[in-house]
C-alpha cells in the first residue's frame, strides 16, 4: 500500500505481496471538487496495473485536512499550523462516492487479470478530519453507506 505505484511495485516485489493499492490517494488537489480527487484515483488504478501487478482499486470518499492543518497532530511533525489550507478537495456528496464505487466495480470486473482479488478498498471509514467518512453523521445519516449499499446490492 503506497500512493506511488512504483513505489509500491518494489515494496510488493520486496514483499512477496500479492497486489497493489493505497490507503489514501490524494493527489495534491488545490481548493478541487470532488470530481477531481475521483478522477486521480481511478487514474491510480491504471498506474499501479502498469506498474506490474495485480491491483486492489482504491475508493476515495474524500480528502480534506483543513482540521489537522489548523491544529496539527503531534506525530505529525511536518505539519506547520495554518500550511496548506487551500489543499482540499470539496466534500463528497453519497450520490458521488456511490458513482465512483461503481467505476470501481466496473473497473475490476472489466479487468479480472489485473484485479483477480475482485476487491476493492474504501477509503475511509472514520478519517473524519482528513475528509474521509462512512460512519453516519449528524449531518448526514446513514446516507454515505446507504448509497454504497445500493451499489452493492445491484444484480
Amino acid at each position: 500500500m503506497d500512493p506511488v505505484p512504483q513505489q509500491g511495485a518494489k515494496w510488493k516485489n520486496a514483499l512477496g505481496a500479492d497486489a497493489l493499492s493505497a490507503y489514501a490517494a490524494s493527489g495534491g488537489g488545490i481548493e478541487a471538487p470532488y470530481s477531481a480527487l475521483t478522477k486521480y484515483a481511478e487514474e491510480f488504478w491504471d498506474r499501479c496495473n502498469s506498474a506490474g501487478g495485480a491491483v486492489v482499486p482504491l475508493v476515495m470518499s474524500g480528502w480534506d485536512r483543513r482540521p489537522r492543518v489548523v491544529h496539527p497532530m503531534p506525530w505529525e511533525t511536518y505539519q506547520k499550523p495554518g500550511v496548506g489550507l487551500d489543499r482540499y478537495y470539496q466534500t463528497a456528496t453519497p450520490a458521488a462516492i456511490a458513482e465512483h464505487l461503481q467505476h470501481a466495480v466496473s473497473w475490476t470486473l472489466a479487468n479480472k487479470k489485473a484485479a483477480p482479488a475482485q476487491a476493492i478498498l474504501i477509503y475511509a471509514w472514520n478519517e473524519n478530519d482528513e475528509g474521509g467518512w462512512l460512519t453516519p453523521t449528524l449531518n448526514e445519516g446513514s446516507a454515505r453507506l446507504d448509497a454504497i449499499q445500493k451499489v452493492l446490492r445491484r444484480p
